[in-house]
């Protein structure tokens, strides 16, 4: 599934915009490890640690998926857009001859920090035709508040593999969240729970929702989808009260949101197609529950 490491060495680390402090901080990082550290005040929200990458192996339409673990403030906000408050993305910046582009390649999903206050920050990129083969490809931790120490360590980026008879990555919870990422920044909450579905492992809980269409995503590989094909789409879900005690749902009901009876769908969204955007729904119908 991983292939391409571009994060080798702190020897390449970088900042992205001037006046900006880094350091190694041995024993700093999860697990005792050591981390980087971009020091407070900053000029501006963006000018953090960063490096350059080079992603001349990368072709258009190539996944990339983005890992790190970060730590600043106790108190950001995960799911905010404020400035003075948010936690740090993941941003990528390319350059081909003076075309630039930003691409927030990875968030943080879900609100359940490692012990020391460490966030996972995590996504996956399609790699755009501007950003093959670039004069300037850089990656930066954006966001935090100028006032805010960042802390950064474990950063990978890696090409990931296509695959079209396992589309859906970490489908099974084992790597928490990885993959993962919510509908809605600012309208609902993920949190990571154990155990899972079978008594064992890791689920994902997606809480204060503000509508019934919230709810968590992935990003498939769209090489993968060709007219005329059949998938089979599988999932375990839980539907739960405000005190976490499981309700029912009626599986005979696709629209009935007034009603609020309704079991969860699972939505296809594919976007750019030859013939335009294409949205579609589909839910159980068989009458099965577990609670």
């Amino acid at each position: 599934m991983r292939a391409n490491f571009f994060i080798v060495s702190a020897l390449f680390l970088d900042t992205w915009g001037g006046d900006v402090i880094i350091d190694i901080v041995p024993g700093a990082g999860p697990n005792g490890g050591n981390a980087l550290k971009s020091s407070a005040p900053r000029p501006w929200s963006d000018q953090t640690q960063a490096q350059v990458l080079n992603t001349d192996c990368v072709s258009a339409g190539e996944r990339i998926a983005f890992s790190a673990k970060i730590k600043s403030n106790a108190n950001c906000l995960i799911y905010s857009w404020d400035s003075t408050k948010r936690c740090n993305d993941i941003i990528l910046h390319t350059n081909k001859g003076g075309v630039r582009e930003y691409h927030r390649v990875a968030t943080i999903t879900a609100d359940t920090p490692d012990a020391g206050g460490w966030h996972h920050v995590h996504g996956i990129h399609v790699h755009t035709g501007n950003g093959e083969k670039a004069d300037l490809t850089k990656i930066y931790f954006a966001d935090a508040n100028t006032g805010w120490d960042v802390y950064t360590a474990d950063v990978k980026a890696y090409v990931l593999e296509q695959n079209c008879q396992a589309l859906v990555l970490n489908s099974d919870m084992e790597e928490k969240d990885l993959y993962w990422s919510y509908t809605d920044r600012d309208r609902s909450k993920i949190k990571v729970i154990t155990p899972g579905a079978g008594g064992d492992g890791h689920a994902l809980r997606v809480y204060a929702r503000d509508h019934a269409w919230r709810g968590f995503r992935q990003l498939l590989d769209s090489r993968c989808f060709a007219s005329g094909e059949e998938f089979t789409i599988n999932a375990k879900f839980r539907l739960t009260d405000a005190s976490l005690a499981g309700v029912t749902c009626d599986p005979n009901y696709q629209w009935n949101s007034n009603e609020g009876t309704q079991c969860p769908s699972v939505v296809v969204y594919g976007k750019k197609c030859p013939g335009g955007d294409v949205y579609q729904q589909f839910w159980n119908a068989i009458s099965v529950r577990t609670l």
